[in-house]
């Protein structure tokens, strides 16, 4: 986790991939760090 303020609640393991809603599939992501996640997720999707 990064030191920047402002944190977003991310799935680990995307729902959309199978992933749970559970806490254990939880993480506190910037929203930065979160939006660079989401774009390789979705690249990785994509096949991009």
């Amino acid at each position: 986790m990064c030191k920047r303020p402002g944190y977003l609640v991310d799935h680990i393991k995307p729902l959309c991939e199978g992933g749970s809603d559970d806490d254990t599939n939880k993480q506190l992501l910037c929203a930065p760090c979160h939006d660079a996640k989401s774009a390789q997720e979705a690249a990785a999707r994509s096949g991009s």
